[in-house]
């Protein structure tokens, strides 16, 4: 009897279970569907780590001789400042000599280590006629081993590529390619540990459809006709101080850039990203999954609340309390069962579109996803857990007292400590905010998870909104404003014609003890375009002094006049900041081409890109990227960027509507004693709704004014964080429209979730609430 009218009981509150429901759903399915995508890369990249030996740290060396590269026998006597370049063309042999003797005075310069330097080529590849960058990698002997994921390993004529550009590109297997005017067969398809190698432009412009790196055999990558780069990979052999080695590394004079992998965004700290999207995840649903269950006490004890008379005759007829509680037991853990079961159903089906989103961005080995007993724990088990205990504890509660107590309802009493600053809070206000706030804090534990509920969904909101058009802000608004169409790569400057071109240099320093990108630029540029905040060309001002990006300002504090200090071709420079450039993608701080030249090689004329107005497609052997072809790039990017942050929209949107309707209801329905004596001191439904309500509404307008202040200082704090952990600049921001569309759409909620709340006020007669308490 109890099992069917317990059934009968919430099928009357169908849409409110409906709801309740969706909340489980959603945190089941988010936490598993991040967890299972997670764990199951984490799994397979620890193994893929070890057995490729991946390495400890990274260094980039100059490109040109130094004075203590001179110290050591060569066997030749090249002058400093020579480009590496040179010497490769040049003098391989003199060249090769550099190589190993950078490498011995590295591996002298810090106990316990060991490196080995690692060559790569970049060049383009044609592929159903559309024009791809590439890296060629020479594969290495002791550390960052390829892994071939399927077929073989190249031999002579053939290549290895990456397994997912293939299936992005349609090419299969022993398919042909073509790789700058020569053709090979594809062989397999191959990994590396290190993710920085696929990199061209900007550390996060990279999209598996139109790049990839390529293994080729020893015989065809010496033969092949590029320019060779060299950077060296290290590996400790016992404990290090990370602190002392870098400072040890940087008294080489070559040494240009020490990066550890577990600081590196796309090798070690995928680690940070994979762990903090599983703890992003675990938070959300943790969040969601308290609210549920909040909710779903609030909702069963209002069930029963409504049934103390009937229930007080059973306890007076000798039935004992356990079993009146049983049967909403048992109804709220198949509930809770059901849904989160569902939910982790769902994060089941779709944890592989989840992995191939992070494999999209992320080079990992592809991961087979299977069930977790943990992860089945942690989405079902321990929420269901919880939830029954706290209805329990609840229940139990509430039919403890006597059958007369249950019987006669009898008015709710303020405990005095909360009425005597209660009362000083509001001695202030009207009687209706008084009657308003009385209501409030009678409820508190119910109205703390309806601002916090409230909170999350605007918080999430608006931080949706802040990165709607982050991405377009960062690279395409950048790519967009030059008027250049070709980036021609001179590594060799004997293989560019630079007539009718406009000449540029860049290279990697350290900056107010950053690292960044310094672009040589001549001042009288008419392609490269630099603006300030106001709309204003500051290439100019690049004789002047140095201008520095808008994320470089922000990433150091610099701002115009103050003095900048960059270490470069082997010496200390001091110099002012003239202008700051309206751009985000990279660390970039902008100088005079021809001041950079002479430093480099005791001339002007030095270059190492070109500047093109139309569209070049080959000169000699340089790697040329064409700016148009950046952009599509990018706008295909932006497609699934944008989609998610739209779901996060919908979701975010969707998760406030349901707490802001489910607590409005269930605080109205659950006032019966307030309702009758309302209607019974003769307030008519309008101003028992104003009370009732009117508080709730308050509380929205507070929280919507109140989330505003932490939305910014939260987005520079986010802000910081990921300059401090991954060196990258995002610009979240939200403007006044943003604000508007938030507050209208919460306006828009708020009036949903009351209309209910509303219905039950004018539905409720004074005949029933007279009866109901026996008045």
């Amino acid at each position: 009897m109890f099992f069917k009218h317990v059934t009968r009981t919430f099928a009357r509150q169908w849409l409110t279970v409906l709801m309740l429901g969706v909340l489980l759903v959603v945190s089941g399915f988010i936490y598993s569907v991040m967890s299972l995508s997670v764990s199951a890369l984490k799994e397979a990249s620890d193994s893929f780590f070890v057995e490729t030996n991946q390495e400890d740290f990274s260094l980039t060396t100059r490109f040109h001789i130094t004075a203590q590269d001179l110290e050591s026998d060569l066997g030749c006597s090249p002058e400093v400042q020579t480009p590496l370049v040179t010497l490769y063309h040049e003098d391989f042999a003199c060249y090769e000599a550099v190589i190993e003797s950078r490498r011995n005075m590295i591996e002298a310069a810090y106990q316990n280590i060991r490196v080995e330097p690692r060559f790569y080529k970049d060049t383009y590849i044609m592929v159903h006629d559309a024009r791809h960058r590439s890296r060629i990698l020479k594969d290495m002997n002791e550390m960052n081993l390829s892994m071939i994921e399927a077929g073989e390993y190249p031999e002579s004529g053939e290549v290895a590529i990456s397994r997912l550009y293939a299936q992005l590109n349609n090419l299969s297997i022993d398919d042909e390619l073509m790789i700058g005017s020569e053709t090979f067969l594809i062989s397999g398809f191959v990994l590396f540990p290190d993710y920085n190698l696929p990199i061209f432009e900007h550390l996060y412009m990279f999209d598996s459809a139109n790049q990839t790196f390529i293994l080729m055999a020893d015989s065809d990558f010496e033969s092949f006709d590029a320019t060779e780069h060299v950077e060296f990979a290290g590996i400790f052999d016992g404990e290090y101080d990370a602190l002392a080695f870098e400072t040890e590394m940087f008294s080489l004079l070559f040494v240009e850039q020490v990066v550890l992998t577990e600081n590196n965004p796309r090798s070690g700290a995928i680690y940070a990203e994979l762990d903090g999207s599983q703890a992003l995840g675990l938070f959300l649903s943790i969040m969601i999954a308290v609210i549920g269950m909040i909710i779903v006490g609030v909702m069963v004890s209002k069930t029963m609340s409504e049934e103390k008379r009937t229930l007080g005759v059973f306890k007076a007829l000798g039935v004992k309390p356990i079993e009146m509680v049983f049967p909403y037991l048992v109804a709220v853990f198949s509930f809770a069962v059901v849904a989160l079961s569902i939910g982790y159903l769902f994060g089941f089906l779709l944890a592989p579109l989840m992995q191939s989103l992070y494999l999209r961005f992320y080079l990992l080995p592809e991961a087979e996803i299977g069930f977790l007993a943990s992860n089945a724990l942690i989405a079902i088990v321990l929420p269901t857990v919880i939830v029954v205990s706290l209805t329990f504890w609840r229940l139990y509660r509430m039919v403890h007292p006597s059958p007369i107590l249950l019987i006669e309802p009898k008015m709710f009493k303020v405990k005095p400590v909360k009425a005597i600053w209660f009362k000083k809070l509001l001695s202030k206000f009207d009687i209706l905010s008084v009657l308003q706030g009385s209501i409030l804090i009678r409820q508190w534990a119910k109205v703390s998870v309806y601002v916090i509920g409230v909170f999350l969904g605007l918080y999430l909101a608006f931080l949706s909104l802040g990165m709607r058009d982050v991405f377009n802000r960062t690279m395409h608004g950048y790519y967009g404003e030059h008027f250049y169409e070709s980036t021609v790569y001179c590594d060799f400057s004997d293989d560019c014609d630079s007539a009718g071109h406009e000449k540029g240099i860049e290279i990697s320093v350290f900056a107010n003890e950053q690292r960044a990108t310094l672009v040589g630029l001549d001042a009288d540029s008419e392609w490269y375009v630099l603006r300030n905040r106001a709309g204003e060309s500051v290439v100019p001002k690049v004789s002047e002094g140095i201008v520095i990006s808008r994320s470089f300002s922000d990433l150091t504090g610099l701002d115009v006049g103050d003095d900048i200090e960059i270490q470069a071709f082997g010496e200390t420079m001091t110099l002012e900041v003239s202008a700051i450039a309206h751009v985000y993608p990279g660390e970039k701080i902008y100088y005079d081409r021809a001041v950079m030249s002479l430093l480099v090689t005791g001339d002007d004329q030095f270059f190492n890109r070109l500047y093109t107005e139309s569209r070049v497609e080959s000169m000699g052997s340089a790697l040329i990227v064409h700016r148009t072809e950046m952009i599509e790039q990018l706008d295909d990017l932006n497609v699934w960027y944008q989609i998610m942050i739209y779901i996060m929209v919908a979701s975010s949107l969707t998760i406030a509507v349901i707490i802001i309707y489910l607590l409005s209801i269930l605080t109205v329905e659950s006032k019966y004693y307030e309702l009758s004596l309302f209607k019974v001191l003769g307030f008519n439904n309008k101003e028992i709704s104003g009370v009732l309500l009117g508080g709730y509404m308050k509380i929205n307008v507070v929280v919507f004014v109140v989330v505003i202040p932490v939305v910014f200082v939260s987005f520079t704090v986010l802000t910081r964080m990921l300059v401090a952990m991954f060196g990258i600049y995002f610009p979240l921001s939200i403007g006044f429209w943003d604000i508007l569309f938030a507050g209208v759409l919460f306006g828009v909620v708020s009036l949903i979730g009351t209309t209910h709340a509303k219905y039950v006020v004018k539905k409720r007669s004074l005949q029933e609430a007279l009866k109901i308490y026996q008045v």
